[in-house]
C-alpha cells in the first residue's frame, strides 16, 4: 500500500478576505491573486450592503478591478461575496440573493 508523506498546495483559497474599495480593493487583488486562486469576500464597506442592488454594483467593481489587474499580471481569482445577515436585511432581499445564486449555478 502506498503511503502519502505530503501535499503540496498549489493555489490555495483564502476564506476570509477584505477588499475594501477603491485603491485598497485594487492593492488586495493584486497581491492576493498572486497567492489565491479563489476568495470569499467580506464586504468590509463604510457603507454596508443592506440589498442586491448594491451587492451587485459591489461585485461589478470587484470584477472591472479584476479584469484590469489580470491584463496586466495575467493572475486570475475567483471571488464569492458573503451575505452578512443583519438586523436592518429584510426578507425579500434574503429571497433575491438566493434565485440570484441559483441562477448562477
Amino acid at each position: 500500500m502506498n503511503s502519502i508523506n505530503s501535499i503540496k498546495i498549489i493555489q490555495p483559497d483564502d476564506w476570509h478576505v477584505h477588499l475594501r474599495d477603491d485603491e485598497m480593493m485594487s492593492a488586495v487583488i493584486e497581491y492576493s491573486s498572486r497567492i489565491n486562486h479563489r476568495c470569499i469576500v467580506m464586504p468590509n464597506l463604510e457603507v454596508p450592503i443592506t440589498n442586491m442592488k448594491l451587492g451587485i454594483k459591489y461585485l461589478k467593481k470587484i470584477n472591472a478591478k479584476k479584469f484590469y489587474l489580470q491584463e496586466k499580471s495575467k493572475n486570475q481569482i475567483y471571488q464569492k461575496l458573503s451575505l452578512t445577515l443583519k438586523g436592518y436585511i429584510i426578507s425579500q432581499e434574503l429571497l433575491k440573493a438566493r434565485d440570484w445564486v441559483m441562477q448562477l449555478c
